[in-house]
């Protein structure tokens, strides 16, 4: 209520996906620290992320690494760093951004993109086509490279979605 005793209208949040600029890195990278996720090489990679903004504040965010041979041709992507800020979990927002990077990632460059997912994510992943894969199955690049070996702690399985060519 106002001083006058009329009623105030709640401000509506507004939601939208879109894809980072480079100005984004230190809001993706406060909002990755928060949730302990990792931040290497993100300044190399913070235009193949999505954010998730509720009005101007970031609320979760995914990412895409290549492997392969970038810039020439590459084979395999790491989604890497889906998080979505604690307030907003269980509305399906992480759904809106792994949707976007799936429909912005597909290239007919592009054989396969690879995720890391904690037992509570094995579900949603399946609903885009992700099946379970053994860590050997692996593109090996990709298996040796920092970000995907600091998301491959216990109790996570690897999965693949692979593209039509």
């Amino acid at each position: 209520m106002t001083n006058n005793n009329t009623p105030t209208t709640p401000r509506r949040e507004w939601i939208r996906v879109e894809k980072a600029k480079l100005w984004d890195v230190s809001l993706v990278r406060a909002l990755l620290q928060e949730q302990g996720l990792p931040v290497h090489c993100l300044l190399e990679n913070v235009q193949k992320f999505f954010l998730l903004r509720a009005n101007d504040t970031v609320r979760g965010c995914v990412g895409l690494e290549y492997h392969g041979v970038e810039h020439h041709g590459f084979d395999s992507c790491l989604l890497r760093s889906l998080v979505v800020h604690p307030d907003y979990r269980g509305k399906g927002y992480a759904k809106m951004l792994i949707k976007a990077l799936i429909e912005d990632a597909q290239s007919p460059r592009l054989s396969e993109m690879i995720t890391v997912a904690t037992p509570a994510g094995i579900a949603l992943f399946e609903q885009f086509g992700f099946v379970r894969i053994d860590k050997e199955e692996v593109n090996p690049k990709m298996r040796a490279s920092w970000q995907f070996n600091a998301e491959c702690v216990n109790d996570v399985v690897c999965m693949r979605l692979t593209f039509n060519q």
